[in-house]
């Protein structure tokens, strides 16, 4: 037995007979299993065949496949979702003219579907079989004329689960949009100094939601380091603007929502014979991409398992609160003439959410 196989793989069970001779075709380099073709008759499963990921391109079937037995019968095909794994699994086995073979399998994923290559008129027993993490790097048994039997080579189950190097689609984000709180002049055509606290309401949020075509057990310890895509305010020019920003994050959780309904005076000041407007805005963006990245399995024996995985990043926030005030002189009659300040301020998250 290889080392791979000993210290990062469940050990390898097989359901049928003994007949026909042994096969085994796994991968050791993090690819897994990316896509299956069955042949089953009326009484036995004939043919299997298996293609395997390319670690470095994703998931492609540049390999001509391994495979075992007849293309004889009926055909069935699997493609599996990159870093797609398995969590349930059942060997069939059938008993044809007094010897002991493989009649069907069937499995379900991670993304809830289904694979149930079946010969239809056989009779059966089903053996629900270990499956570990559910990453399938394999198949191994024995076949002749038929698939006397057969097993799945999978990753053992972990303690540690880790999503790094994870890189989104960037040309399929939306332009942040504005939203306004107030736009509101002030004027004193006093010869003293006035102020005002003027009362607003703001909704911040964030969300980032990472769905991945692996699944998650939850008594890993998980770790995801990846870019988070954010909406971010800035000034230029003496004008508020917002654009996406990408900040690296170390998150322990593949969800995280924040909401808060947000009310707080802000001060105006206004000195004599000017008006000031007020112009309080803040922005938001939402965005929903694909994304790939690797998953790291760490297991017991501190040995550790890599492969490509996808998945579906949802995010979306609010940015900080930018008040832009206009000043502007005003006649005696409350006229505005003159030459006008503009200054750009932002509103300190921390004070907002005190």
């Amino acid at each position: 037995m290889s080392d791979f196989l000993a210290k990062k793989c469940i050990n390898f069970q097989t359901v049928g007979g003994e007949g026909g001779s042994s096969f085994s075709s796994y991968k050791e380099d993090g690819s897994l299993v990316s896509r299956m073709e069955v042949w089953t008759d009326e009484n036995r499963m004939r043919g299997i065949k298996v293609y395997f990921s390319n670690t470095k391109e994703g998931y492609s079937f540049k390999d001509k496949g391994f495979m075992y037995g007849k293309e004889v019968g009926t055909k069935f095909e699997y493609n599996f979702a990159p870093g797609e794994t398995i969590t349930n699994f059942s060997i069939y086995n059938t008993k044809f003219e007094g010897k002991f073979y493989v009649c069907s399998f069937k499995f379900t994923t991670s993304l809830g579907k289904m694979f149930y290559p079946k010969s239809f008129n056989s009779v059966y027993k089903e053996y629900p079989m270990e499956f570990g993490f559910g990453a399938f790097v394999g198949i191994g048994g024995r076949f002749s004329e038929a698939i006397d039997s057969l097993g799945f080579y999978f990753i053992k189950e972990a303690k540690k689960f880790k999503l790094s190097n994870v890189v989104y689609d960037k040309t399929k984000f939306s332009a942040p949009v504005v939203k306004k709180i107030v736009n509101m002049p002030f004027t004193n055509n006093s010869e003293t100094n006035q102020s005002y606290d003027y009362k607003y309401s703001y909704s911040p949020y964030h969300e980032k939601i990472w769905s991945i075509s692996s699944g998650f057990r939850k008594n890993y310890s998980l770790t995801i380091n990846a870019e988070v895509p954010v909406v971010e305010a800035f000034a230029d020019a003496n004008k508020a603007s917002a654009s996406w920003k990408f900040t690296q994050e170390t998150i322990n959780n593949f969800s995280y929502s924040y909401a808060q309904q947000v009310s707080r005076n802000y001060p105006v000041f206004v000195a004599p014979h000017t008006q000031v407007n007020l112009d309080m805005t803040y922005y938001t963006g939402d965005c929903e991409f694909p994304y790939y990245g690797y998953v790291t399995l760490t297991f017991d024996n501190n040995e550790t398992f890599s492969f490509y995985a996808t998945g579906t990043f949802k995010g979306g926030n609010s940015s900080q609160v930018v008040s832009t005030m206009t000043s502007t002189p005003v006649s005696a009659s409350g006229k505005p003439y003159g030459q006008s300040e503009v200054n750009v301020e932002f509103v300190n998250y921390e004070k907002m959410a005190a």
